[in-house]
């Protein structure tokens, strides 16, 4: 229960983590960015993205999650 109330779930939520894991196990970072910045745009922020992953991911793709918010921090930063 205490868990429910330090990390926010909601169907959607649950849905984008499945498409954000389908899309990095096939490696599309095109399609995994674009997720990656819908959750962010939901309200969370780059710390907890990376906690999602880590908790709901396999490593491999857990760190694979961390360097795609890395290179969109990058672009943003360049852009900005």
């Amino acid at each position: 229960m205490d868990e429910d109330k330090t990390v926010p779930r909601a169907i959607w939520t649950e849905t984008l983590l499945d498409m954000l894991d389908k899309a990095v196990r096939q490696q599309r970072d095109d399609k995994s960015r674009e997720i990656i910045e819908e959750i962010r745009d939901r309200g969370y922020a780059k710390a907890e993205v990376l906690r999602l992953a880590q908790t709901n991911f396999r490593q491999p793709d857990a760190d694979r999650v961390e360097r795609l918010i890395a290179s969109i921090s990058g672009v943003q930063r360049k852009a900005g």
